[in-house]
């Protein structure tokens, strides 16, 4: 879910994450690298820039570089390959630990045993006490976490 998040205005921006929505590099970001989500931005630090068969261009780290990612790059609209890159590097940096796609938490030991969720199966069918399972995870996206309460339309 994390990675699907919007980068743009994201639910855990602080100040620092907040001032880099609105710059001409994030605009570039936006626009001529395509990014929109959290794993975007991942695409565009983890390009790979190596020289491809029968190509003697090694990547540099300048905005002029002649590697064919950052000619990419400028074919698609942008100046400053470099400086994007290190720009989507400081906003996935400012995202808090919780939210970084990298970013796996330490496990919990709170997760049922198999024997104990075929258990919960049975109970689901027969009746009874059911045991709460802490693990829940979403696979469907953000959308298919997310939840809208609202009044009926009256």
């Amino acid at each position: 879910i994390k990675n699907s998040l919007p980068i743009w205005y994201h639910l855990c921006s602080e100040k620092a994450l907040r001032r880099l929505d609105n710059t001409t590099r994030s605009t570039c970001l936006r626009e001529c690298h395509e990014v929109s989500t959290a794993l975007d931005l991942l695409r565009v630090i983890n390009k790979p820039n190596t020289p491809r068969t029968g190509q003697m261009r090694a990547h540099r780290e300048h905005n002029s570089c002649a590697c064919w990612a950052c000619k990419d790059d400028r074919e698609n609209g942008c100046t400053k390959p470099r400086t994007c890159r290190d720009t989507a590097k400081k906003i996935l940096s400012a995202l808090t630990e919780k939210w970084h796609p990298e970013w796996e938490p330490p496990p919990d030991n709170l997760t049922l045993t198999h024997r104990r969720i075929g258990k919960n199966s049975e109970v689901l069918e027969e009746g009874g006490d059911f045991l709460f399972n802490p693990s829940i995870t979403e696979c469907n996206g953000v959308a298919g976490a997310l939840r809208v309460f609202a009044a009926p339309e009256s």
